[in-house]
């Protein structure tokens, strides 16, 4: 999981990076200095995508709390969870 995480955010990490240099070295330039702020963003958004909403662990206890919240009719997960912390079985 981590090699494939580490594939994905990588090169967009690079292509940061070179939009930055770019964009400091030729300041008379906006094309840099929109795609950096282009590539900064998805960068972002990528990382939260890759390493909270698709990893498994993350699906299985967001998936118990929307089966609890329905079980339980009132939107009070009662003793199931522990300090708001889903356990993972």
């Amino acid at each position: 999981a981590s090699l494939w995480s580490s594939c994905v955010v990588l090169p967009l990490l690079a292509l940061t990076w070179m939009s930055a240099v770019l964009a400091i070295t030729d300041r008379r330039s906006a094309l840099f200095q929109i795609l950096f702020a282009v590539f900064d963003s998805l960068e972002g958004f990528v990382i939260v995508m890759v390493h909270c909403i698709l990893r498994r662990e993350v699906q299985e206890a967001v998936k118990c709390r929307v089966v609890d919240r329905q079980e339980d009719g009132n939107g009070d997960s009662g003793g199931s969870f522990q300090n708001g912390h889903a356990q993972l079985m």
